[in-house]
């Protein structure tokens, strides 16, 4: 009988987590890729950013990469990049997302763009 009630209470525990946010769907944030500077492969990082919230990159850059251009869909987000030099160093998207000067990237707001 214990085991009918805990086996009961296990699923319906587990039906309750697996419908919480995860806060990792597409449709509520966007995931930015950052290069670094250096144009190696491995000197880049991705972080998801929920949208209107400012995120910091630290836990993702523990190697505080200077970065010299960001990825992100710019049809469904429109992002602010917050450096250690100047305040924010705005992407040129026809420049393939440079951001200028190459810095280290503190924080990043996205917005959502479009429908």
């Amino acid at each position: 009988m214990k085991f009918t009630i805990s086996c009961i209470a296990l699923t319906a525990l587990c039906s309750l987590t697996s419908a919480l946010p995860t806060g990792t769907d597409p449709g509520s944030g966007a995931t930015v890729i950052l290069h670094g500077a250096t144009n190696d492969p491995n000197d880049q990082y991705t972080i998801v950013v929920p949208f209107g919230q400012w995120t910091a990159t630290a836990p993702s850059d523990p190697n505080r990469l200077s970065i010299s251009t960001v990825e992100y869909d710019h049809t469904t987000a429109a992002c602010t990049f917050v450096g250690v030099d100047q305040a924010t160093a705005p992407p040129v998207e026809a420049n393939g997302g440079q951001l200028g000067p190459p810095q280290t990237i503190e924080e990043i707001l996205c917005n959502s763009v479009g429908s």
